[in-house]
This record gives C-alpha cells, sequence and structure tokens, in this order.
C-alpha cells in the first residue's frame, strides 16, 4: 500500500498534479460559460476572463515560474556541469535549434496559406505645420 504511494509522488511530481488541476478547472469553466451558464463559482464571462489572467497570467507566469527558475538555478553546481562535458549541452543546443526550425517552417506554411491576417502597419504621416 504505502509503497505504491510512494512511487506515485515519484514519479508524478506536485507540479505536474497542480497543472493538471487548473487545465481541467480552466477547461471545465470555458466550458460552463459557452452552454451559457455561468462558470465556477457563478462568474460572468468578464469575471471569469479576469481571475483566469490573475491566475494564469500574474500569479502563474511571473511569480510561480520566476521562483521555479530561481530555485534550479540556485540549486545547480557549476562544478558537476564541467563534469558531464560537452555533449549535453550541444545535444540541447541541437534540440533547441530544431525546435525553433520546425516553429518557423510551420509559421511559414501557414501564412503563405492565407491562415494568418496580413500585419498591421503603421506608417507615420506628416502634416503641414510639424
Amino acid at each position: 500500500g504505502g509503497g505504491i504511494t510512494v512511487l506515485l509522488k515519484k514519479a508524478l511530481p506536485m507540479f505536474v498534479v497542480a497543472f493538471l488541476g487548473m487545465a481541467v478547472l480552466r477547461s471545465v469553466g470555458d466550458a460552463m460559460l459557452a452552454n451559457g451558464l455561468p462558470a465556477l463559482g457563478g462568474m460572468d464571462a468578464a469575471h471569469w476572463r479576469q481571475a483566469c489572467s490573475i491566475l494564469g497570467n500574474d500569479i502563474g507566469s511571473h511569480v510561480c515560474l520566476g521562483t521555479a527558475m530561481a530555485a534550479v538555478g540556485c540549486t545547480t553546481n557549476l562544478s558537476v556541469l564541467r563534469g558531464v562535458g560537452p555533449k549535453p549541452f550541444i545535444l540541447g543546443a541541437v534540440g533547441s535549434l530544431s525546435v525553433a526550425l520546425a516553429a518557423f517552417t510551420s509559421v511559414s506554411v501557414l501564412a503563405m496559406a492565407g491562415m494568418f491576417p496580413a500585419p498591421h502597419t503603421h506608417k507615420p504621416t506628416i502634416t503641414a505645420g510639424q
């Protein structure tokens, strides 16, 4: 009994459980609004968007992500990084470049297919007297 719980906690970190829980809550709230019902907690669409923005953008993106990145940096031992050699870093760079190339290619193909609107360009106008 207890061994399975410990194994599950190691295999499934709490941040993953929290992420999945928030994704479910967001999906349920959006689905309720789409069906003409108030979102979770009886919120209308405007309040739901505001709550999602605060939780997702302000707290999630800034506070939680910043804290996680700081924790990774604080627990990184530079002598261990020197010991692993350049191969993991080269693999990481190749992986990152592959993802960037795939994203660029996908966006380019979708843009050529007309899936994105033309960019809005603002040309300043000069009037007499300026």
